[in-house]
C-alpha cells in the first residue's frame, strides 16, 4: 500500500465522529404562552433532543436582534449531555447572568411576546436550531 494512502487511513481511524442530534430538536409546547390567565404563573417549554454520543452541549436562546437571554451548559458526564433521548425545562424567564444586549430584558418577569431562535450546539458549534413563538 503506498504511503500517502496508509497515511489517509490511520487519520481516518483515528478521527473521532462529531455529535450529531438523532432526532429533531424541539421545544414543545410551541408556541407557548408566557403566563397563565387562571393562575398568573408563568407557563414554559420542554425542549427535546437526542445525542447519537455523548457530548458537552449547550442551549441558548436568543432574541432576534441578537441578544442572549438564556442558557444552560451539560458535560458529557451530566444526564443531559449523555447519548439519547433528553428533555430540559425552560420556565420562560430570562437567565439574567447570559443577558446580553438589551437592559429592559432586565425588568420583565418573563419572556416578551414574539418569535425566538433556540440552538443546541456540542463544542462550540451549532448542531441543531430551532424557532420559538411566545405569547402572553
Amino acid at each position: 500500500m503506498p504511503f500517502f494512502l496508509l497515511a489517509i487511513t490511520i487519520l481516518l481511524s483515528c478521527a473521532s465522529a462529531a455529535v450529531t442530534v438523532t432526532a429533531p430538536f424541539l421545544n414543545y409546547p410551541n408556541p407557548f404562552k408566557t403566563s397563565d390567565s387562571k393562575s398568573g404563573s408563568a407557563e414554559g417549554t420542554y425542549f427535546a433532543y437526542a445525542l447519537s454520543e455523548a457530548a458537552n452541549i449547550e442551549i441558548r436562546i436568543y432574541m432576534m436582534d441578537g441578544s442572549l437571554i438564556w442558557k444552560r451548559s451539560y458535560t458529557s458526564a451530566d444526564s443531559e449531555g449523555s447519548a439519547g433521548y433528553h428533555e430540559v425545562y425552560w420556565d420562560a424567564h430570562p437567565d439574567t447572568g447570559a443577558i446580553t444586549g438589551t437592559a429592559p430584558l432586565l425588568t420583565r418577569e418573563t419572556v416578551p411576546n414574539g418569535i425566538l431562535l433556540s440552538f443546541l450546539l456540542s463544542n462550540g458549534k451549532v448542531i441543531a436550531k430551532n424557532k420559538i413563538t411566545v405569547f402572553q
